[in-house]
């Protein structure tokens, strides 16, 4: 009922107001903007939130075919304004509304990415201790390589999504005597022979092959063979381009220099 009236009354001012000549339209806006410039800044602000309300109103009052047409009415108007611009009037408009969309675009990028970053340090700080992973935060992980930016996330990424599933023993399951000899050798081909002295002999020729400073070594990795198969993508970063969790601090830094070559 109250919306009705709003309505009834404003499409009364609206009639009287077209009824008025010009230069007493031009009169009325004046004496308006003289009377806003006079009042607080809390007193326009009530207003300014009373409005609003009130417009908000109004139009939930309203049916969905008088919606539509106030939204084409609005849209013819503002082609007619448009088309009666100059050439370079158009443009700057254009290029205008292109860059406000461009900045509420990259507004709501940043907040997305701020949230993001927020829930990552705060998975990466208690995912070791989680009892339960969800997909959601896998697939979190996943998007983007999230799990190579800290070496939780990449430690609990790879024991959930490299590991061979025929390596896990269940509660269930018994490693000792008869029953156990089926597990144990479930696991002794899911996890294959121990890497020996070939093995490491080959990844030390590799390390020293490359230049430790700009080399590149694999974010994610359970063992050392799985940084000799270049044949196979796996997720690497440059050494110096590495997330601060990853890198060394001066401390270690000196600890590993400080180490016997052979050791090393």
């Amino acid at each position: 009922m109250k919306a009705a009236q709003n309505q009834k009354q404003n499409e009364a001012r609206k009639e009287a107001r077209n009824s008025l000549s010009p230069e007493a339209k031009a009169a009325q806006n004046k004496a308006r903007r003289e009377a806003r410039k006079s009042l607080s800044p809390e007193l326009k602000e009530t207003q300014n939130q009373k409005q609003n309300e009130a417009r908000k109103e109004a139009r939930m009052s309203l049916s969905p075919e008088v919606k539509a047409a106030q939204n084409q009415e609005k849209n013819e108007a503002w082609r007619k304004a448009l088309n009666s611009l100059s050439q370079k009037a158009k443009s700057a408009q254009n290029q205008k509304r292109n860059e406000a969309q461009n900045k509420a675009r990259k507004s709501a990028a940043q907040d997305k990415n701020s949230a993001a970053d927020a829930y990552l340090e705060d998975l990466a700080s208690r995912i070791l201790d989680m009892v339960d992973i969800s997909k959601a935060d896998i697939d979190f992980m996943a998007d983007e390589q999230r799990f190579a930016r800290h070496p939780n996330l990449a430690l609990a990424y790879c024991h959930l999504c490299s590991l061979h599933p025929d390596a896990f023993v269940f509660n269930d399951e018994c490693l000792n005597g008869e029953e156990g000899e089926q597990v144990c050798k479930q696991l002794m081909e899911a996890i294959g022979p121990p890497i020996g002295k070939t093995e490491a002999v080959r990844c030390q020729k590799s390390a020293t092959s490359r230049d430790p400073a700009t080399g590149q070594i694999a974010a994610c990795a359970s063992c050392n063979e799985i940084l000799l198969q270049h044949e196979d993508y796996i997720v690497e970063w440059k050494i110096e381009g590495l997330p601060l969790h990853f890198r060394l601090t001066e401390l270690q830094l000196l600890e590993l220099h400080s180490m016997d070559q052979d050791v090393v």
